[in-house]
């Protein structure tokens, strides 16, 4: 998978907004002062909104949580590559009975942000770690699905 790189400014294409929140590496912890704390505007209620970044060296079956306005909105989607892949490392650890396993590489991670969270106006997203591990995050940025003239949209009728 091709690294991700979010643009400079803000960018439109096809009715979506996608907006860099850092380009920058930032290292997060599971503690609310070890979080990465993001702020931005939204000017109208999207249709859908998608968070998207890098991560380095995650736990796979612990990855970061999302919180919006203070709302914990989950955890965030890893894109795996294949188990046969070297990067992937085994841990043990003491009074632990079953092998933990972090991706020593980037991966890509992504959450549905539930619009309904969305305020109009200035948003906080917070991205913590789940694992109580410290991890890194880069290329961090919102995508935001407007109403688009060209967009085939269908609309279902009440039954």
């Amino acid at each position: 998978m091709p690294p991700l790189h979010s643009p400079a400014q803000d960018t439109e294409k096809f009715g979506t907004v996608t907006a860099t929140l850092a380009s920058e590496t930032i290292r997060i912890g599971a503690g609310s002062q070890d979080a990465a704390v993001f702020e931005f505007g939204v000017e109208a209620r999207p249709l859908l909104a998608l968070l998207t970044f890098e991560l380095a060296s995650p736990q796979i079956d612990a990855p970061p949580q999302v919180y919006l306005n203070g709302e914990d909105i989950g955890a965030v989607s890893l894109v795996l590559p294949e188990l046969a892949d070297p990067a992937y490392r085994g841990e043990m650890e003491p009074l632990v009975k079953q092998m933990r396993f972090r991706y020593t590489g980037w991966l890509r991670g992504q959450k549905i942000v539930p619009v309904s969270s969305l305020k109009i106006g200035s948003n906080t997203l917070i991205v913590a770690s789940a694992s109580g591990s410290t991890v890194a995050i880069r290329s961090t940025q919102v995508q935001l699905k407007y109403l688009w003239d060209k967009s085939d949209y269908i609309l279902q009728p009440a039954h």
